[in-house]
C-alpha cells in the first residue's frame, strides 16, 4: 500500500558544515541515456517511460535548485560534473566536489541521486542517495577511538537537522594510514578519514511509486491524540540567543590563567582528572550516585 510522505525539499544550508554542493551543470541524465531510456538501452515505452523520466527529472530540478542556492557561499570548493553510475539504479545523477586548503587540496567528496521505480532490497522506496566524503585527519585525531562515531553523529545529526525524513541508513567509517617505504621513506606519515553512507529519503516526488491508475486510497487511520506533553524532547535548534556569553568568556579567561601547559594537550583517554573528580563529587553530593573517579 503507497505511504503518503511529505514532498521533498533541498536544504539551502549545506551538510553539517561539510561540503556544501554547487550546480555543476544543467545536463544530470538518467544513467542509461536521455528521455525515457532505461540502464541498458532499453526504452521502456508509453506512458511508462514518460512518467518515469518526468519523475526523475523532478527529482534532479530540486537537487538542481537546491545546489543553485550554495553558490558563492563556500569559494573553498570546487565542482565538476562526472558520470553516474549506470549499474547501480536505471537513473542516476552525480556531482564530485574538492575542499581546498591553503597550499593542496584537503577533502574531497561525491553525492549520488539514484532512481528505480521498482524500488530495490533495502531502500524502502524507489529513491537511494549515496554520499562518500574523504578528507586528511590529523595523526592525533585519526588515535581516538571515537572518531567512527563522531564521525557518523555528524552525518546523522545533519539529515535530522535538515531532510524532510530519512530513512534505512547504511554505511562505514574508514581511517586510512598511509606509510611511505624504500625511496618514499622520508615522506611524511598521511591519515585520512573516509565516510561513505546512503540512506533513502522518506519523500516523494510526483509520480515515485505511485500506481499509473485506479480508484484513491482512503486516508491512513491516525493513532489517537495523547495527552500534553509536559516536555518535547523532539530535536531543534536552541534558543541562541540565550547563550551566556559573559559567563562563558569568564569561565575562559579564569581556565587560561590557571591551566597548564600540559593540559593543553590531549591528555589521557578517560579526560581530566580533575573534571572527574568535580563531576563525581556533584554526583554524589546531588544525585547520590555511587560515582568514582
Amino acid at each position: 500500500m503507497p505511504v503518503n510522505r511529505p514532498a521533498c525539499r533541498v536544504s539551502a544550508t549545506g551538510w553539517h558544515e561539510g561540503p556544501a554542493l554547487a550546480p555543476y551543470a544543467q545536463t544530470m541524465r538518467s544513467a542509461g541515456g536521455t528521455g525515457g531510456t532505461a540502464a541498458g538501452g532499453k526504452v521502456a515505452s508509453g506512458k511508462v517511460a514518460s512518467g518515469t523520466a518526468a519523475t526523475f527529472r523532478a527529482a534532479v530540478d530540486d537537487l538542481e535548485a537546491g545546489l543553485d542556492r550554495q553558490r558563492g557561499l563556500r569559494p573553498e570548493l570546487t565542482f565538476e560534473q562526472e558520470p553516474a553510475p549506470r549499474k547501480l539504479a536505471p537513473y542516476a545523477a552525480s556531482v564530485a566536489v574538492t575542499v581546498q586548503g591553503a597550499d593542496d587540496d584537503i577533502g574531497w567528496g561525491r553525492f549520488v541521486l539514484l532512481y528505480d521505480p521498482a524500488g530495490q532490497r533495502g531502500w524502502g522506496g524507489p529513491f537511494r542517495i549515496i554520499a562518500h566524503i574523504r578528507v586528511d585527519l590529523e595523526p592525533e585525531i585519526a588515535a581516538d577511538p571515537m572518531v567512527g562515531e563522531v564521525g557518523w553523529s555528524w552525518l546523522t545529526e545533519a539529515l535530522d537537522a535538515r531532510a524532510v525524513g530519512y530513512q534505512q541508513t547504511s554505511g562505514t567509517v574508514t581511517r586510512v594510514v598511509t606509510e611511505g617505504f624504500g625511496a618514499k621513506q622520508d615522506e611524511p606519515t598521511t591519515t585520512e578519514f573516509e565516510l561513505r553512507a546512503s540512506w533513502s529519503p522518506a519523500c516523494q516526488w510526483p509520480g515515485a511509486g505511485q500506481p499509473a491508475a485506479g480508484p484513491a486510497l482512503p486516508p491512513t487511520p491516525q493513532p489517537p491524540a495523547g495527552p500534553p506533553l509536559l516536555a518535547d524532547f523532539a530535536p531543534g535548534l536552541p534558543d541562541l540567543a540565550s547563550f551566556p556569553r559573559t559567563d562563558w568568556a569568564w569561565a575562559v579567561r579564569q581556565a587560561c590563567t590557571e591551566v597548564a601547559a600540559a593540559d593543553l594537550g590531549y591528555g589521557a583517554p578517560r579526560g581530566s582528572a580533575v573534571l572527574r573528580e568535580v563531576l563525581s563529587g556533584y554526583l554524589r553530593r546531588v544525585r547520590a550516585a555511587a560515582a568514582s573517579t
